[in-house]
């Protein structure tokens, strides 16, 4: 990623009066829906440093996405973007639990 993106990426996420993983969240969740993070999604080290923000923002970031169902992730591997939006979408949780459990 170019350094004039990462700028950009470290304006959005300090939006004056609002929370610095709202910022973070909100831009996620438009790379997601252009399509940017299709076939790889960066992890937490990556958005670390794109937003110039702690991992802990970046997860607090995360979380919302994670309970929508919209990216999943397990220790050590990055997190997987899920596009199909139908019934698995209402019941993301469950499957995300389900295939934790499968691939164990």
């Amino acid at each position: 990623m170019s350094t004039a993106a990462e700028a950009d990426r470290a304006r959005l996420a300090s939006v004056p009066g609002q929370p610095l993983w709202l910022g973070v969240h909100d831009d996620i969740l438009g790379r997601i829906a252009s399509g940017e993070c299709k076939d790889t999604f960066p992890g937490k080290i990556q958005l670390t440093a794109e937003y110039q923000v702690s991992r802990s923002t970046v997860r607090l970031a995360l979380n919302p996405l994670r309970r929508e169902g919209l990216v999943s992730s397990s220790r050590g591997k990055r997190p997987v973007v899920h596009v199909n939006h139908g019934e698995e979408h209402r019941f993301g949780p469950v499957y995300i639990l389900f295939a934790a459990v499968e691939a164990s």
